[in-house]
């Protein structure tokens, strides 16, 4: 298109924006010498006003050099026919009224004839494909538009690769080659060196014996840490709360470039102030109107027995999605082990939102910075309670995300070192994150660092009696088969699967025992163990076994039911604490002994002073056979022995504290 089509379509831009200005007026002239004339021609009116303003409009858009040439073309040309048209409707109109009837009164008569109506519906009809074509041309310019901004993205992406690419070979220069890799504590010459021959030289996937996976020490996998070993020194600096309920925070870290000093402050509320009352019903509209009023703060917190609470944590331990959500998004200034407490609140009581939602709030935070191969107190016995907890395999994938790294980036080993400890997993979703299926034989010999195998798992599920209780020994029975030991030993603990099954180191009733006891020997009889030789292999392995209240004394196998065993004993163990009296204070009245053998109560404390921990008293029960206790009533004393030790309450008798001041 040349330049002086562009100017000519311009002027006629501005024409037929006049032209159809002019239409407008005429079209009123005739609505308002017509008293209650139809609203059709007042809503028709109105339009051709619009479209005349889109038109001037669109005349100060192409003097900024904003139109597209083409479809401007097209758009004038369109409104071009399209004006002329309503010209001459208007005229029809105007030459119609014309000729009818002289008095005012009786105009509105003509607008029934059908000859009107028909003009009225040309002129709607005209009206409708002039919008049209305007709409056209907006279409078109919204396309322009949008290409400009992926090509302005584009542009920007790669401007911004080029810098991390000069900032990357910058600090390639500053950083030794020595330190940019750094094995984990636990890593040796020697395992380091097996862990980069398997890089080098990978084993093939077959599932045939000589292919099979070897257990080797888990190396893990981690990613650089913005966080991990730099140096900081933190202060608190807070007043007794009746003089100021306000807490400072005062932070030194070093970073690449020398030293950050950070400062905060918050304050401690009432449990029961509005801001936590907002926080643990929902109230997403009252919450925020007390953080942008200033009457509260987002840092603020409250007191939980000895420990404080802030509202990150209290909106999770009353599963509030939304108050996370608001709470994460206006403020970056939890991290890894904040962010980890407030999860933790919503994992110990439930929650009424999806899990889903809630990994994907908390692992896309800035603050978000977890190793998963860092102990901190986030960190349970068996592991992170975000690798703990999860449900599925989407969130899992999401807490490798968050390592840097995808799914397919982890060996089997590794992810069946990060999630031996999870307990929500089902036993297929557990298979399809470690990436195997249960045809794989490889499963035979996984095995983490400390010893714990796949059986191991399964006996850890089969506990739960739900609703994949069965997939689990299935798969146990298959693992079996492939030639996996029912009897490996756990390194930590040396604890068999069987051991795990029925948890000899906690209280577990007999009856619920005996039922385990069932279901494992049924499973080893399916996979086609013997019974007597796997009984005499356990009573062996279980020799050094003891837990905190359960001593295996002897563990017998049979062909049937009726043949096996199982003897334990149980101990007891309780703390004995002796009165300590001020000096020069009198006598103790006989009354009051000077050693109990219970933890010092509200009584004890206040009424006869303060006590210690003075040693311990142990006592051995008689060897039980389980089998007999379920026949035996509740009152036997060897049921007796092997229920959780009952200290006495408050309310207790002069002969109770009179013999526990003779032991």
């Amino acid at each position: 298109m040349s330049g002086i089509e562009v100017l000519s379509c311009a002027v006629g831009l501005v024409s037929l924006s006049i032209q159809l200005t002019e239409s407008v007026v005429r079209l009123k002239r005739v609505y308002n010498a017509v008293k209650d004339a139809p609203r059709r021609i007042e809503s028709v009116v109105f339009d051709l006003e619009t479209m005349a303003i889109a038109l001037r409009e669109l005349e100060h858009l192409r003097s900024q050099g904003r139109c597209n040439d083409a479809s401007l073309a097209r758009c004038a040309t369109s409104c071009e026919q399209r004006i002329s048209e309503i010209r001459a409707v208007v005229d029809r109109i105007e030459l119609y009224m014309a000729s009818s009837f002289k008095l005012k009164g009786r105009l509105y008569a003509v607008f029934k004839t059908s000859d009107m109506k028909d003009l009225l519906n040309d002129l709607e009809g005209t009206k409708s494909s002039l919008m049209i074509a305007y709409a056209m041309y907006n279409a078109a310019e919204q396309r322009q538009r949008d290409e400009e901004q992926v090509r302005l993205i584009n542009d920007l992406q790669n401007q911004l690769m080029a810098a991390n690419a000069d900032t990357l070979l910058q600090l390639s220069t500053l950083i030794p080659p020595a330190q940019t890799f750094r094995p984990s504590i636990q890593t040796t010459e020697r395992t380091a060196s097996t862990f980069e021959s398997q890089l080098s030289n990978p084993q093939p996937t077959d599932t045939s014996p000589q292919n099979q996976i070897q257990p080797h020490p888990y190396i893990p996998l981690r990613r650089p840490r913005r966080n991990n070993g730099e140096k900081r020194f933190v202060a608190k600096f807070r007043l007794p709360t009746w003089l100021c309920s306000r807490v400072w925070n005062f932070a030194v870290m070093s970073n690449l470039h020398g030293w950050d000093v950070l400062f905060r402050t918050y304050r401690i509320v009432p449990r029961d102030s509005p801001i936590v009352l907002a926080c643990a019903v929902g109230n997403l509209l009252e919450f925020r109107r007390l953080i942008e009023s200033g009457e509260a703060s987002l840092l603020d917190a409250f007191h939980t027995g000895w420990s404080e609470t802030n509202l990150l944590e209290c909106a999770t331990m009353y599963s509030q999605l939304e108050i996370c959500r608001y709470i994460l998004t206006m403020t970056r200034t939890y991290n890894s082990k904040a962010l980890s407490s407030a999860f933790l609140q919503w994992a110990m009581r439930g929650s009424g939102y999806r899990i889903d939602d809630v990994y994907r709030l908390f692992l896309s935070h800035p603050g978000w910075d977890y190793d998963l191969d860092t102990e901190d107190s986030s960190a349970w016995p068996f592991g992170p309670l975000w690798l703990i907890f999860c449900p599925n395999s989407f969130c899992f994938q999401l807490i490798l995300r968050s390592q840097s790294r995808e799914l397919c980036a982890w060996s089997v080993e590794d992810r069946f070192e990060l999630l031996y400890a999870n307990g929500e997993l089902g036993c297929a979703q557990f298979l399809d994150c470690i990436g195997l299926t249960q045809t794989d034989q490889r499963l035979a010999n996984l095995k983490t660092r400390n010893g714990y195998t796949l059986l191991h798992h399964v006996a850890s599920h089969c506990r739960k009696y739900g609703c994949d209780t069965q997939q689990w020994l299935n798969l146990g029975k298959t693992l079996i088969r492939w030639g996996a030991d029912p009897s490996a030993i756990k390194s930590s603990g040396y604890y068999t699967p069987l051991n795990d099954l029925i948890q000899a180191g906690e209280h577990v009733g007999p009856n619920m025992l005996l039922s385990r006891l069932r279901l494992w020997i049924q499973m080893l009889q399916e996979a086609g163990i013997d019974l007597e030789d796997y009984g005499a292999k356990e009573s062996r392995t279980w020799g050094p076994i003891h837990g905190h209240r359960l001593f295996v004394e002897a563990l017998t196998y049979g062909p049937v039911s009726t043949d096996w065993s199982f003897v334990v004993r149980s101990i007891r163990t309780v703390p004995i604490y002796r009165l300590l009296q001020p000096p020069g204070a009198f006598n103790i009245s006989h009354s009051v002994p000077d050693k109990i053998l219970w933890h010092p109560g509200r009584v004890e404390l206040e009424e006869e002073g303060h006590w210690t921990q003075a040693g311990t008293f142990s006592q051995m029960s008689p060897t039980v056979d389980m089998r007999n206790m379920t026949t035996r009533g509740r009152s036997c004393s060897c049921v007796i022995a092997l229920l959780p030790d009952h200290y006495p309450g408050p309310g207790r008798t002069a002969s109770l504290r009179a013999s526990s001041g003779e032991k």
